[in-house]
């Protein structure tokens, strides 16, 4: 026990059975990321890929990091120069116990990159989201159980209300529609009422009326009464016809990229959707019958006033909508939803600048944590090593050699976690992409360039941080004080 101190300490052997371990639970982790296609998908199995990456993280940095250093010492070139033998003979004797170190750098590392560039996204795309969302200054949409004449209720309140304002309707866009989850089985649109769902592929088909396709299109396109017009918003693949339950076999006339109506169910589905545009009323309402879905009705205008003005107004027409409907015994069961582009500014704004303020201070928190771990790391190590190289200077190891190596040493240490992230964020980029969608975020040049510009930000507050701590560290084990 008395001399147990001054026994040598003996080099870990490197554990190849955990380091392979490691690498398999950061491949099944990564395969989890980048094999998932689906928003609720990625919901689901977002912390199971999140836990697999962490434990591959910690395995590899105890276990594959001395498996890697002994290959350094393999190769001769590399090894036998004086930065380098030096640097790689203390780190393999000390990896075992500070990889778990290391290892926690790397995931809080992964934390702040991936917390800091979702939310500065959702932040930025906020002005994108509320336009896609909503297509006027002031909207709302009606849906229930069946046509309730809300097709002539809303115009007429929206007149009073805008009355009430002093102000004038422009670019007014009226639409009915109705959404249905389907069971897809070839080019079979099973509803789901009538099926069991694992029998296919789920999908929502949104369907429109050609009159007002055509309205607000401004195109003179015909449709027999078996013909339908689709646009497909994710990979469906249906060829010549599609059969929409039991109500019959449409032949689709063209398929293109209808744009003329809103495209917040994109912005919002967590499954593959598409756009059916039926040729009359009585084939609407028969799968409105069949497929027993709520049909929705949008009524919006724009406003020549200011945000606010048009938020408050927003608020007005809703509160006269509910006032009719409460007043008309035979229209209970409707819901309403405000889509007005002025008001849910506001509300996207509360929203995702709460998110934004949120996620900047969690950021902050673990960005100071990862700053403490690192720092103390090459504090503890500077006090460990600074007998050694107290000894390798009384042999002849001149200042300068010395500093070669400690930044040869603290380099390998500290952009190892740094490579690890990015390696951890490429993977993790395709899920957290899909995550985003749920929240209404779809733009994904502007995700990339976020994610990009936050890790060039953390790459040049991490040097800094290697800067001074590389200097503290060399203060200590040269014995210079500051």
């Amino acid at each position: 026990i008395l001399y147990g101190g001054n026994t040598g300490e003996r080099e870990p052997k490197a554990n190849w059975m955990i380091a392979v371990f490691g690498v398999l639970f950061l491949g099944a982790g990564y395969g989890i990321a980048i094999s998932v296609q689906e928003a609720v998908e990625a919901f689901s199995m977002f912390f199971v890929a999140v836990i697999l990456v962490i434990i591959g993280t910690y395995l590899c940095f105890i276990s594959a990091s001395v498996a890697l250093l002994k290959l350094l010492k393999k190769n001769k070139s590399y090894y036998y120069k004086t930065n380098h033998f030096v640097a790689v003979s203390s780190m393999a004797y000390r990896m075992k116990r500070n990889g778990a170190g290391l290892a926690t750098i790397c995931i809080l590392s992964t934390m702040i990159l991936v917390m800091l560039s979702s939310v500065t996204s959702l932040f930025a795309g906020l002005e994108d989201m509320v336009k896609t969302y909503n297509q006027n200054d002031v909207g709302v949409e009606i849906y229930g159980p069946e046509d309730s004449g809300m097709r002539e209720a809303l115009p007429e309140i929206a007149d009073k209300v805008c009355e009430k304002y002093d102000v004038s309707q422009r670019n007014e866009v009226s639409y009915e529609s109705m959404e249905a989850v389907v069971i897809l089985q070839g080019n079979h649109a099973v509803f789901t009422n009538t099926v069991d769902l694992n029998e296919g592929e789920i999908c929502v088909f949104s369907f429109r009326l050609l009159e007002d396709y055509k309205r607000r299109s401004g195109k003179d396109v015909s449709l027999e009464k078996n013909q339908v017009m689709i646009e497909s918003m994710e990979k469906i693949d249906l060829k010549d016809s599609v059969i929409l339950g039991e109500v019959g076999e449409f032949q689709i006339k063209s398929k293109e990229q209808i744009e003329t109506f809103s495209s917040n169910e994109v912005m919002i589905s967590a499954v593959p959707q598409m756009t059916i545009i039926l040729p009359d009323d009585e084939v609407f309402w028969k799968i409105q019958q069949h497929s027993q879905a709520s049909v929705d009705y949008y009524y919006g205008f724009d406003v020549n006033m200011s945000s606010g003005k048009a938020a408050e107004l927003q608020e007005s027409y809703v509160s006269m909508i509910m006032e009719h409907y409460q007043s008309s015994t035979e229209m209970k069961g409707i819901g309403i939803a405000n889509r007005g582009t002025a008001y849910n500014r506001i509300e996207f704004l509360s929203l995702y600048g709460g998110l934004f303020f949120l996620g900047i201070l969690l950021g902050i928190a673990f960005l100071l944590a990862t700053v403490l771990i690192m720092y103390y790391k090459q504090i503890t190590e500077g006090y460990e090593d600074q007998s050694r190289f107290e000894i390798m200077q009384k042999v002849g190891m001149t200042k300068i050699e010395i500093k070669r190596t400690i930044n040869s040493q603290i380099r390998m240490v500290f952009f190892l976690p740094l490579f690890t992230m990015g390696l951890h964020m490429v993977f993790a980029f395709p899920m957290v992409r899909l995550l985003l969608q749920m929240f209404g975020m779809g733009n994904t040049n502007l995700f990339i360039i976020v994610t990009g510009a936050s890790f060039v930000i953390f790459t040049i507050f991490y040097t800094i941080v290697y800067l001074i701590t590389s200097k503290s560290y060399y203060g200590i084990v040269s014995c210079e004080k500051d």
